[in-house]
Protein backbone atom coordinates (compact mmCIF):
# COMPACT_ATOMS: atom_id res chain seq x y z
CA UNK A 1 0.00 0.00 0.00
CA UNK A 2 2.81 2.39 0.96
CA UNK A 3 4.66 1.62 -2.27
CA UNK A 4 1.47 2.32 -4.24
CA UNK A 5 1.13 5.75 -2.60
CA UNK A 6 4.81 6.48 -3.34
CA UNK A 7 4.34 5.49 -6.97
CA UNK A 8 1.23 7.68 -7.21
CA UNK A 9 3.13 10.67 -5.81
CA UNK A 10 5.99 10.15 -8.27
CA UNK A 11 3.57 9.92 -11.20
CA UNK A 12 1.88 13.11 -10.03
CA UNK A 13 5.22 14.94 -9.82
CA UNK A 14 6.22 13.80 -13.31
CA UNK A 15 2.82 14.80 -14.68
CA UNK A 16 3.04 18.21 -13.02
CA UNK A 17 6.51 18.78 -14.47
CA UNK A 18 5.24 17.79 -17.91
CA UNK A 19 2.32 20.19 -17.76
CA UNK A 20 4.53 23.01 -16.47
CA UNK A 21 7.00 22.48 -19.35
CA UNK A 22 4.15 22.21 -21.82
CA UNK A 23 2.70 25.40 -20.44
CA UNK A 24 6.02 27.22 -20.84
CA UNK A 25 6.36 26.01 -24.42
CA UNK A 26 2.78 26.98 -25.19
CA UNK A 27 3.34 30.40 -23.65
CA UNK A 28 6.49 30.89 -25.77
CA UNK A 29 4.68 29.77 -28.90
CA UNK A 30 2.05 32.45 -28.34
CA UNK A 31 4.45 35.09 -26.99
CA UNK A 32 8.18 34.81 -27.83
CA UNK A 33 8.82 37.97 -25.80
CA UNK A 34 8.53 35.78 -22.70
CA UNK A 35 11.52 33.77 -21.52
CA UNK A 36 15.14 34.09 -20.57
CA UNK A 37 16.98 37.17 -21.85
CA UNK A 38 19.69 36.37 -24.41
CA UNK A 39 22.48 38.71 -25.52
CA UNK A 40 24.51 37.69 -28.57
CA UNK A 41 27.85 39.38 -29.30
CA UNK A 42 28.27 39.40 -33.09
CA UNK A 43 31.79 40.13 -34.31
CA UNK A 44 32.08 41.21 -37.92
CA UNK A 45 35.06 41.96 -40.15
CA UNK A 46 32.76 43.51 -42.77
CA UNK A 47 31.43 47.03 -43.16
CA UNK A 48 27.76 47.91 -42.73
CA UNK A 49 27.56 48.74 -46.45
CA UNK A 50 28.46 45.19 -47.53
CA UNK A 51 25.58 42.99 -48.78
CA UNK A 52 26.17 40.07 -46.43
CA UNK A 53 26.34 42.47 -43.48
CA UNK A 54 23.14 44.20 -44.57
CA UNK A 55 21.40 40.80 -44.65
CA UNK A 56 22.68 39.88 -41.18
CA UNK A 57 21.53 43.22 -39.74
CA UNK A 58 18.11 42.60 -41.30
CA UNK A 59 17.92 39.17 -39.61
CA UNK A 60 19.07 40.54 -36.24
CA UNK A 61 16.41 43.25 -36.33
CA UNK A 62 13.72 40.70 -37.16
CA UNK A 63 14.77 38.54 -34.19
CA UNK A 64 14.84 41.52 -31.83
CA UNK A 65 11.43 42.69 -33.05
CA UNK A 66 9.79 39.27 -32.72
CA UNK A 67 11.14 38.78 -29.20
CA UNK A 68 10.54 42.37 -28.07
CA UNK A 69 14.26 42.74 -27.41
CA UNK A 70 14.43 39.65 -25.19
CA UNK A 71 16.99 38.31 -27.66
CA UNK A 72 19.36 41.15 -28.57
CA UNK A 73 22.56 41.52 -30.55
CA UNK A 74 25.67 43.57 -29.87
CA UNK A 75 27.07 44.05 -33.37
CA UNK A 76 30.75 44.98 -33.80
CA UNK A 77 31.40 45.63 -37.54
CA UNK A 78 34.47 46.91 -39.41
CA UNK A 79 36.84 44.42 -37.80
CA UNK A 80 36.58 46.14 -34.42
CA UNK A 81 37.03 42.77 -32.68
CA UNK A 82 39.91 41.65 -34.91
CA UNK A 83 40.67 40.10 -38.28
CA UNK A 84 38.59 37.34 -39.83
CA UNK A 85 40.76 34.50 -38.44
CA UNK A 86 40.80 36.14 -35.01
CA UNK A 87 37.02 36.52 -34.98
CA UNK A 88 36.55 32.89 -36.01
CA UNK A 89 38.80 31.79 -33.16
CA UNK A 90 36.76 33.88 -30.73
CA UNK A 91 33.55 32.17 -31.88
CA UNK A 92 35.15 28.74 -31.61
CA UNK A 93 36.41 29.32 -28.07
CA UNK A 94 33.18 31.03 -26.96
CA UNK A 95 34.65 34.48 -26.30
CA UNK A 96 31.91 35.82 -28.55
CA UNK A 97 28.77 34.04 -29.63
CA UNK A 98 28.47 34.67 -33.37
CA UNK A 99 30.07 36.06 -36.54
CA UNK A 100 29.96 35.86 -40.35
CA UNK A 101 32.96 33.77 -41.40
CA UNK A 102 34.40 33.68 -44.92
CA UNK A 103 34.32 30.05 -46.01
CA UNK A 104 38.04 29.97 -46.80
CA UNK A 105 38.86 30.64 -43.15
CA UNK A 106 37.52 27.22 -42.15
CA UNK A 107 40.08 25.35 -44.28
CA UNK A 108 42.75 24.98 -41.52
CA UNK A 109 40.14 23.19 -39.40
CA UNK A 110 37.89 21.33 -41.87
CA UNK A 111 38.00 21.07 -45.70
CA UNK A 112 34.27 20.88 -46.47
CA UNK A 113 33.44 24.55 -46.95
CA UNK A 114 36.01 24.90 -49.76
CA UNK A 115 33.47 23.16 -51.98
CA UNK A 116 31.56 26.45 -52.24
CA UNK A 117 34.51 28.15 -53.97
CA UNK A 118 35.61 25.53 -56.47
CA UNK A 119 36.36 27.48 -59.67
CA UNK A 120 33.44 27.84 -62.12
CA UNK A 121 31.34 25.25 -60.24
CA UNK A 122 28.79 27.78 -59.00
CA UNK A 123 29.17 30.39 -61.72
CA UNK A 124 25.97 32.36 -61.19
CA UNK A 125 23.71 33.30 -58.30
CA UNK A 126 20.89 31.00 -59.42
CA UNK A 127 23.18 27.97 -59.18
CA UNK A 128 24.62 29.15 -55.90
CA UNK A 129 21.21 29.62 -54.29
CA UNK A 130 20.01 26.23 -55.52
CA UNK A 131 23.18 24.60 -54.18
CA UNK A 132 22.87 26.28 -50.79
CA UNK A 133 19.27 25.10 -50.47
CA UNK A 134 20.10 21.50 -51.44
CA UNK A 135 20.66 18.60 -49.01
CA UNK A 136 24.32 18.54 -50.12
CA UNK A 137 24.63 22.23 -49.24
CA UNK A 138 23.05 21.66 -45.84
CA UNK A 139 25.49 18.78 -45.23
CA UNK A 140 28.38 21.23 -45.66
CA UNK A 141 26.85 23.58 -43.08
CA UNK A 142 26.21 20.70 -40.70
CA UNK A 143 29.84 19.58 -40.97
CA UNK A 144 30.89 22.68 -39.03
CA UNK A 145 29.49 21.05 -35.91
CA UNK A 146 32.67 18.97 -35.91
CA UNK A 147 34.68 22.10 -35.03
CA UNK A 148 32.19 23.52 -32.55
CA UNK A 149 30.30 25.80 -34.95
CA UNK A 150 26.59 25.92 -35.71
CA UNK A 151 26.21 27.15 -39.29
CA UNK A 152 22.91 29.04 -39.48
CA UNK A 153 23.00 29.91 -43.18
CA UNK A 154 25.15 31.55 -45.83
CA UNK A 155 25.47 35.15 -47.02
CA UNK A 156 27.04 36.25 -50.29
CA UNK A 157 29.52 39.12 -50.74
CA UNK A 158 29.64 39.00 -54.54
CA UNK A 159 30.56 36.64 -57.36
CA UNK A 160 34.15 36.96 -58.62
CA UNK A 161 34.95 37.74 -62.25
CA UNK A 162 37.99 38.75 -64.33
CA UNK A 163 39.18 42.36 -64.62
CA UNK A 164 42.09 43.35 -66.90
CA UNK A 165 44.09 46.53 -67.36
CA UNK A 166 44.06 46.44 -71.17
CA UNK A 167 41.91 43.71 -72.74
CA UNK A 168 38.69 41.72 -72.46
CA UNK A 169 38.81 38.03 -71.61
CA UNK A 170 36.57 36.02 -73.95
CA UNK A 171 38.19 32.60 -74.29
CA UNK A 172 40.51 30.30 -72.38
CA UNK A 173 43.25 31.33 -74.82
CA UNK A 174 42.98 34.93 -73.62
CA UNK A 175 44.26 33.81 -70.20
CA UNK A 176 47.60 32.53 -71.52
CA UNK A 177 50.48 34.31 -69.80
CA UNK A 178 48.24 36.80 -67.97
CA UNK A 179 49.76 37.83 -64.65
CA UNK A 180 46.65 37.70 -62.50
CA UNK A 181 46.35 38.64 -58.85
CA UNK A 182 44.56 36.00 -56.81
CA UNK A 183 43.44 35.72 -53.22
CA UNK A 184 46.18 33.68 -51.50
CA UNK A 185 44.81 30.18 -52.10
CA UNK A 186 46.29 26.91 -53.32
CA UNK A 187 43.01 26.13 -55.06
CA UNK A 188 43.04 29.36 -57.08
CA UNK A 189 46.75 29.05 -57.83
CA UNK A 190 46.16 25.60 -59.33
CA UNK A 191 43.08 26.80 -61.23
CA UNK A 192 44.85 29.74 -62.85
CA UNK A 193 47.83 27.55 -63.73
CA UNK A 194 45.46 25.15 -65.52
CA UNK A 195 44.30 28.15 -67.59
CA UNK A 196 47.94 28.89 -68.55
CA UNK A 197 47.82 32.14 -66.58
CA UNK A 198 50.51 33.26 -64.13
CA UNK A 199 48.87 33.60 -60.70
CA UNK A 200 50.30 36.13 -58.25
CA UNK A 201 49.12 35.97 -54.63
CA UNK A 202 49.03 39.49 -53.18
CA UNK A 203 47.59 41.02 -50.04
CA UNK A 204 44.43 43.03 -50.74
CA UNK A 205 46.03 46.36 -49.86
CA UNK A 206 48.81 45.83 -52.42
CA UNK A 207 46.59 45.17 -55.43
CA UNK A 208 45.94 48.75 -56.63
CA UNK A 209 49.61 49.67 -56.82
CA UNK A 210 50.46 46.31 -58.38
CA UNK A 211 47.97 46.99 -61.20
CA UNK A 212 49.19 50.57 -61.55
CA UNK A 213 52.85 49.52 -61.75
CA UNK A 214 52.22 46.56 -64.11
CA UNK A 215 53.30 43.99 -61.52
CA UNK A 216 50.06 42.22 -62.50
CA UNK A 217 47.88 42.56 -65.61
CA UNK A 218 44.60 41.46 -64.12
CA UNK A 219 42.76 40.32 -61.02
CA UNK A 220 39.79 38.20 -60.01
CA UNK A 221 37.34 40.48 -58.23
CA UNK A 222 33.67 41.26 -57.55
CA UNK A 223 31.70 44.36 -58.50
CA UNK A 224 31.56 45.74 -54.96
CA UNK A 225 35.34 45.68 -54.56
CA UNK A 226 35.84 47.26 -57.98
CA UNK A 227 33.98 50.22 -56.51
CA UNK A 228 35.21 50.36 -52.90
CA UNK A 229 38.87 49.92 -53.85
CA UNK A 230 38.58 52.18 -56.93
CA UNK A 231 40.08 49.55 -59.18
CA UNK A 232 38.09 51.17 -62.02
CA UNK A 233 40.85 53.79 -62.10
CA UNK A 234 43.44 51.23 -63.25
CA UNK A 235 41.30 48.53 -64.91
CA UNK A 236 39.85 48.92 -68.41
CA UNK A 237 37.88 45.69 -68.92
CA UNK A 238 35.59 43.66 -66.68
CA UNK A 239 34.69 40.18 -67.96
CA UNK A 240 31.75 38.39 -66.37
CA UNK A 241 32.35 34.66 -65.91
CA UNK A 242 31.44 33.59 -62.36
CA UNK A 243 34.85 32.33 -61.26
CA UNK A 244 33.58 31.57 -57.77
CA UNK A 245 31.20 33.01 -55.18
CA UNK A 246 32.48 34.72 -52.05
CA UNK A 247 30.19 33.46 -49.27
CA UNK A 248 30.27 33.82 -45.52
CA UNK A 249 28.71 31.42 -43.03
CA UNK A 250 26.60 33.03 -40.32
CA UNK A 251 28.28 31.10 -37.52
CA UNK A 252 27.37 30.57 -33.86
CA UNK A 253 29.35 28.87 -31.11
CA UNK A 254 27.69 25.43 -30.95
CA UNK A 255 27.81 25.06 -27.16
CA UNK A 256 26.12 28.44 -26.80
CA UNK A 257 23.51 27.59 -29.44
CA UNK A 258 22.77 24.23 -27.82
CA UNK A 259 22.26 25.97 -24.47
CA UNK A 260 19.33 27.98 -25.85
CA UNK A 261 15.76 26.75 -25.69
CA UNK A 262 14.54 24.84 -28.75
CA UNK A 263 12.17 27.72 -29.46
CA UNK A 264 14.98 30.29 -29.44
CA UNK A 265 17.13 28.07 -31.63
CA UNK A 266 14.32 27.73 -34.16
CA UNK A 267 13.59 31.46 -34.17
CA UNK A 268 17.22 32.49 -34.70
CA UNK A 269 17.74 29.88 -37.40
CA UNK A 270 14.49 30.85 -39.14
CA UNK A 271 15.45 34.50 -39.59
CA UNK A 272 19.03 33.82 -40.66
CA UNK A 273 17.75 31.37 -43.26
CA UNK A 274 15.30 34.05 -44.44
CA UNK A 275 18.28 36.40 -44.67
CA UNK A 276 19.54 34.36 -47.64
CA UNK A 277 16.56 35.61 -49.67
CA UNK A 278 17.05 39.18 -48.46
CA UNK A 279 20.73 38.93 -49.43
CA UNK A 280 20.19 37.54 -52.93
CA UNK A 281 17.04 39.51 -53.75
CA UNK A 282 17.72 42.88 -52.11
CA UNK A 283 21.08 43.74 -50.56
CA UNK A 284 23.33 42.07 -53.14
CA UNK A 285 21.57 43.48 -56.25
CA UNK A 286 21.44 46.93 -54.65
CA UNK A 287 25.18 46.99 -53.95
CA UNK A 288 26.16 45.48 -57.29
CA UNK A 289 23.94 47.80 -59.35
CA UNK A 290 25.42 50.85 -57.62
CA UNK A 291 28.95 49.51 -58.08
CA UNK A 292 28.38 48.74 -61.75
CA UNK A 293 27.15 52.29 -62.38
CA UNK A 294 30.30 53.76 -60.84
CA UNK A 295 32.46 51.41 -62.89
CA UNK A 296 30.70 52.23 -66.17
CA UNK A 297 30.73 55.95 -65.42
CA UNK A 298 34.52 55.67 -65.12
CA UNK A 299 34.92 54.10 -68.54
CA UNK A 300 35.31 50.40 -67.73
CA UNK A 301 34.03 48.20 -70.57
CA UNK A 302 32.17 45.01 -69.65
CA UNK A 303 31.62 41.75 -71.52
CA UNK A 304 30.15 38.34 -70.79
CA UNK A 305 32.26 35.25 -71.41
CA UNK A 306 30.00 32.96 -73.44
CA UNK A 307 31.75 29.59 -73.16
CA UNK A 308 32.12 29.10 -69.41
CA UNK A 309 31.99 25.35 -70.01
CA UNK A 310 35.43 25.47 -71.68
CA UNK A 311 36.92 26.98 -68.52
CA UNK A 312 35.05 24.56 -66.27
CA UNK A 313 36.28 21.46 -68.12
CA UNK A 314 39.87 22.41 -67.37
CA UNK A 315 39.06 22.39 -63.64
CA UNK A 316 38.33 18.66 -63.43
CA UNK A 317 41.71 17.86 -61.77
CA UNK A 318 40.92 20.44 -59.07
CA UNK A 319 37.43 18.99 -58.54
CA UNK A 320 38.89 15.49 -58.25
CA UNK A 321 41.50 16.63 -55.75
CA UNK A 322 38.96 18.22 -53.43
CA UNK A 323 36.36 15.47 -53.85
CA UNK A 324 38.95 13.05 -52.49
CA UNK A 325 39.27 15.08 -49.27
CA UNK A 326 35.74 14.43 -47.98
CA UNK A 327 32.70 12.52 -49.25
CA UNK A 328 30.51 15.56 -48.55
CA UNK A 329 32.58 17.63 -50.99
CA UNK A 330 32.25 14.82 -53.54
CA UNK A 331 28.45 14.76 -53.09
CA UNK A 332 28.30 18.54 -53.42
CA UNK A 333 30.31 18.57 -56.65
CA UNK A 334 28.16 15.81 -58.16
CA UNK A 335 25.04 17.82 -57.31
CA UNK A 336 26.42 21.16 -58.53
CA UNK A 337 27.70 20.02 -61.94
CA UNK A 338 24.15 18.95 -62.80
CA UNK A 339 22.55 22.28 -61.96
CA UNK A 340 21.14 24.19 -64.92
Amino acid sequence: MKSSRTLLVMISIVALAFYVCAGISAAYASDPTQGEKVVIIYGDEGALSMPQTMAAVWAMKKIEEETGGRISFEHYPDGSLGTGPQILQQVMDGSIQAAPVSVGLFSPYIPTMQALQLPFLLNNYEKELAALNSPAGQALLDSLGEIGIKGLSVGECGMRHFAHTSKAINTVGDMKGVKIRIVPSNMLRDAMTLLDASPVALAYGEVYSALQNKVVDALEINLMSMNTMKFYEVVKNFSYIGLYPFPVVYSVNKDFFDSLSKEDQALIEKWFKEAINYNFETSLPTVEEASLKVMLDNGVVTNEIADVEAFMKLMLPVYDEYAALDSRIKDFIEMAVNLD
